[in-house]
């Protein structure tokens, strides 16, 4: 496993939106997230309830160190006076990148 592999942004943002797709797997017909670019999720444009939330960002931090052996710690990015980056797939997608690639450069 590399533990330095820099993380491209597609692929980061193809694993949030897969962590969506299985959050999507438990969910019925009519509580489908829309899965996209832009999928909002925190806030109030959210589909997410705390526990898909949390659901979410344990699944990602696994995949995260599952594809760079890198132990990348999401939930510390909370920030409720800034502008957080799990408002949308996007945000947190470039994120992961940034602090991926701040991790590599230690």
């Amino acid at each position: 496993m590399n533990t330095h592999m820099e993380l491209k942004r597609a692929e980061v943002s193809d694993m949030i939106q897969q962590c969506l797709i299985a959050l999507n797997a438990e969910r019925g017909a009519d509580e489908q997230i829309e899965v996209g670019e832009e999928t909002p999720l925190l806030g109030g444009e959210s589909q997410l309830d705390s526990l898909a939330f949390v659901s979410l960002v344990g699944d990602l931090e696994e995949r995260l160190h599952q594809a760079t052996g890198q132990d990348i710690v999401l939930v510390g990015e909370l920030d409720p006076d800034g502008d957080h980056p799990f408002r949308s797939v996007s945000a947190l997608t470039d994120r992961i990148v940034e602090l991926a690639a701040s991790l590599s450069a230690e």
